[in-house]
């Protein structure tokens, strides 16, 4: 991990600091808004599907700033789709169904949102890392396969392995 930081030099430093530091505030205001959704007063006198959507919004913005933006939206589709079908299955919100449709609308939403949001693309000397040893490893599996393959096909060698000596005399 050492050479990586090395060879990424202070300003890739700085800004891999700087994206954590971005996604641990967007993770933190999230937790927060997640909170003030849990402890809404019912006496304002907000619709009863309100404290819900405000706890999916501080949900996403949690996730969001843990997983980053595409896989947050995604994991937040899947928790929402299953909370709604859990309490439709359960008979939690039977009676109010704005809250079934905040739900179900929301899991849409952060679908929709998973599938348009752009996928990062690997940068930096990691990815490079890794993509070298993907390479390597491929290369050690051709080589493996192409063994047994020429054993499974029986004992002849293969071309570049066979020596012809050559003992021809002029007459």
């Amino acid at each position: 991990m050492a050479a990586a930081m090395q060879a990424m030099g202070p300003a890739g430093v700085e800004r891999l600091k700087k994206a954590f530091r971005r996604r641990a505030m967007l993770f933190g205001l999230g937790f927060a808004v997640v909170l003030v959704g849990l402890f809404l007063p019912a006496s304002l006198g907000l619709p009863v599907f309100v404290p819900s959507l405000v706890m999916i919004g501080g949900g996403a913005l949690a996730f969001m700033g843990l997983l980053g933006p595409q896989r947050g939206s995604g994991c937040m589709a899947y928790i929402t789709g299953f909370t709604w079908l859990l309490a439709i299955g359960c008979g939690v919100v039977t009676e109010v169904v704005a809250v079934q449709y905040a739900l179900a609308g929301s899991a849409f939403a952060f679908a929709l949102l998973s599938l348009l949001l752009p996928k990062p693309r690997e940068q930096g000397p990691l990815s490079m890392m890794a993509s070298m040893a993907n390479a390597v490893n491929m290369a050690n599996n051709m080589q493996q396969q192409g063994g047994a393959t020429g054993s499974m096909l029986g004992s002849r060698p293969r071309a570049k392995d066979r020596v012809i000596d050559v003992d021809a005399e002029e007459t």
